[in-house]
């Protein structure tokens, strides 16, 4: 795994992160969708490229409406983030934090996916890089996670979050 994350990460919302507006991860429980409900998602700052990180250039390139504020956001030095940067992460993950969903109306059709809520019991938060997103999203043994839509950190536990600062340039 890697063992350097990113310094810096990114969040386009009205108002910089607070524990009121924070909410606990939760199991979807809908099959094909391998992503949690609540904790706090982040994208890698990326300063010296066209677009401040990729949720940015995502959202431009498809019409998305970006939020009129971005905030800046240091980890604290050691965070407990997985980091998945392959396919092979993705299998040691599932094969640790795996919950299975079925269809009730199709008996024959139940797929292993993402337990988030064991996940956040031992790990901070989870982060799939690029080339994790692009190795992932045409995986089938597990539902992938084409549903991230860009490379993404998602913080589990807030305590991670450092410090920040608002880019007052807009996008």
């Amino acid at each position: 795994m890697i063992k350097i994350l990113p310094k810096k990460w990114i969040n386009n919302g009205k108002e910089p992160f607070s524990l009121h507006n924070f909410h606990l991860v939760r199991n979807q429980q809908r099959l094909y969708i391998n992503k949690p409900k609540g904790g706090f998602w982040l994208s890698e700052y990326t300063p010296n490229q066209k677009f401040p990180s990729h949720w940015h250039w995502l959202a431009k390139s498809n019409g998305y409406s970006l939020k009129p504020n971005n905030y800046i956001y240091i980890l604290t030095d050691h965070p407990n983030i997985f980091i998945i940067k392959n396919k092979a992460d993705y299998n040691k993950l599932i094969s640790f934090y795996c919950i299975k969903y079925s269809n009730p109306l199709i008996s024959e059709i139940s797929l292993n996916c993402i337990d988030f809520e064991e996940l956040n019991k031992d790990w901070n938060g989870i982060y799939l890089t690029e080339n994790g997103l692009e190795e992932t999203s045409t995986c089938f043994e597990h539902p992938n996670f084409s549903s991230w839509d860009c490379s993404s950190l998602i913080i589990f536990d807030p305590i991670i979050l450092n410090n920040y600062f608002s880019l007052q340039k807009g996008f």
